[in-house]
């Protein structure tokens, strides 16, 4: 019985032993405005067998040495960087969510102001008695529509909540696609100036050599 016991905890702790490297898969981003290769093995060497953008969902289901084993939404597994990744949404992503929550909220505004006019029940929530028909503000006396201002108060608060939240994203990736710009702009800046200063040195030798060759 002993012998058993021992033979079915052994089984059971084979079956709880996870290799190293392995993880159980969840989702992570690649970190805001870049576009990283995937490769089917874990070094830059390596071929690329799919791209991945700053919004795309990616599976984790392995890491080793800086690396990480991803799968894309259609099913496409290679391995990218880790530094590349992040378990965090990024702002677009955040952005989309906002969009659709302030959307939902809206349109349930619209309908609990809907029902307050026509004095139809909202959620369980019945009309305050005498108030059918009558197209009157939210703050009028009785339980029913009590009940309904409260809800439709903190939907009003989400919603701006909501709104702010989206300002804010809005903004920060205005001024990370502007510095952006500002940088590539630079760089092409500094490229221009070092092929002027290129071509008037070279310009500058070629007239010496010139001048130097009339010399008897």
């Amino acid at each position: 019985m002993r012998r058993g016991a021992i033979v079915f905890l052994a089984c059971v702790g084979m079956f709880m032993v996870v290799p190293p490297g392995q993880l159980h898969a969840k989702t992570v981003y690649v970190r805001d405005w870049i576009v990283i290769n995937i490769r089917s093995a874990p070094n830059d060497a390596s071929a690329t067998v799919a791209y991945a953008n700053t919004e795309d969902q990616l599976e984790l289901t392995e890491e080793a040495d800086g690396w990480s084993k991803v799968r894309t939404g259609d099913g496409k597994e290679g391995w990218v960087g880790t530094r590349f990744l992040t378990d965090k949404p990024p702002k677009g992503v955040l952005f989309k969510q906002l969009e659709a929550r302030n959307k939902a909220l809206q349109e349930e505004n619209a309908r609990l102001r809907e029902a307050g006019r026509s004095g139809k029940s909202v959620d369980g929530v019945p009309p305050a008695e005498g108030t059918q028909g009558i197209t009157l503000p939210l703050d009028v006396s009785g339980e029913g529509c009590a009940g309904l201002k409260a809800k439709y108060d903190r939907l009003l608060r989400e919603n701006q909540e909501c709104v702010r939240e989206k300002n804010v994203l809005a903004g920060e990736n205005s001024r990370l696609k502007t510095s952006e710009r500002l940088f590539f702009t630079f760089i092409g800046g500094v490229f221009i100036v070092l092929g002027v200063l290129i071509g008037l040195f070279i310009q500058m030798v070629s007239g010496r050599s010139k001048k130097q060759g009339y010399r008897f």
